[in-house]
């Protein structure tokens, strides 16, 4: 309510077909809310982030920046 919230999903879906579908809508959300929200997918997992306040948006550009990297390890 402060308009401080940091809000991450990991969302593993149950093959690449139906991921695939649900990537585009998550993409579709993140292209509207780019200045709030960001996305990362891989496989069949998604990795949804999202900030209450646009001037806290650097912190989940740093979270995901690591998570990306974290990612591309397995």
């Amino acid at each position: 309510p402060y308009g401080d919230d940091i809000v991450c999903y990991y969302i593993l879906f149950r093959d690449k077909y139906s991921a695939k579908k649900e990537f585009k809508k998550l993409n579709d959300y993140v292209k509207y809310n780019s200045d709030r929200a960001l996305v990362i997918t891989k496989n069949n997992m998604a990795i949804y982030l999202h900030v209450d306040d646009v001037y806290n948006f650097h912190l989940i550009k740093s979270i995901s920046k690591q998570l990306q990297t974290q990612l591309d390890q397995i």
